[in-house]
């Protein structure tokens, strides 16, 4: 099986877990034997072009959230994120306070590359599991907007169009193992719009005190804040 094969098929998989669809319920409304789809989601057989679109069509969503294969070996020279902190990694990690229950969350922000210059993300937010990708509370596909100094991440919720997630982080001149970003949305805790300070990381960090203390917002922070009614976070230097 192709590698091309196998991510349609995890894709497949992931949305229809999303949507909290059976496979049985999705062999009815495909029109499909049960167990030519489970090929199907392990990547096991081809999916023809017509097939695809009406898969997506009942997942609700587009085509090129199944179809944002990123590959392995791309040209160093095709796009300048390809030299960016953003592009070290397909998966980063990226951590926020959560101030309901005092503690580090961690979520797992995918990029992709679609066709020329153009990237994918996917977000996957509270994780239960770092290894296991679909083990989260919230799921959420966007557009990755590059420039020299920052990269934004517009967001929506593949349940609920209404959530959005808008991310903006620092392109860090040395591509570090960190840097330090903005997350704006809708709160599940408080019910209202919020922006997070938040972490993006290279690799997974110990939800330790000293994490903590990284996300939590400092004096010089608050003070930018009040002196310019907009929060700014603390620029990180990193030459790792």
């Amino acid at each position: 099986m192709s590698n091309i094969s196998k991510h349609v098929g995890s894709r497949i998989r992931l949305y229809r877990k999303v949507r909290h669809i059976t496979l049985d319920e999705f062999a009815a409304l495909l029109g499909k034997s049960k167990s030519t789809l489970s090929k199907y989601e392990t990547g096991t057989i081809t999916i023809d072009i017509e097939t695809l679109f009406k898969i997506a069509s009942v997942l609700e969503i587009s085509i090129n959230q199944l179809i944002d294969y990123h590959e392995p070996h791309v040209n160093q020279h095709v796009s300048p994120m390809i030299n960016s902190f953003f592009s070290a990694n397909r998966l980063l990690y990226v951590y926020y306070l959560n101030a309901e229950i005092k503690t580090p969350t961690c979520c797992v922000l995918e990029i992709n590359r679609k066709l020329g210059n153009e990237y994918s993300a996917t977000f996957y937010t509270q994780l239960k599991d770092l290894k296991r990708n679909h083990k989260y509370q919230h799921l959420y596909y966007g557009s990755v907007n590059y420039s020299s100094a920052y990269t934004t991440f517009f967001l929506s919720n593949q349940v609920n169009e209404l959530a959005k997630i808008f991310l903006i982080a620092t392109n860090p001149l040395y591509r570090g193992e960190t840097t330090y970003g903005i997350l704006t949305g809708i709160s599940s805790w408080v019910m209202k719009p919020v922006s997070y300070k938040v972490l993006l990381s290279r690799h997974a960090q110990p939800e330790d005190d000293a994490l903590m203390q990284k996300l939590i917002l400092t004096k010089d922070e608050l003070k930018k804040f009040k002196n310019l009614n907009a929060f700014v976070p603390n620029e990180i230097l990193d030459f790792g």
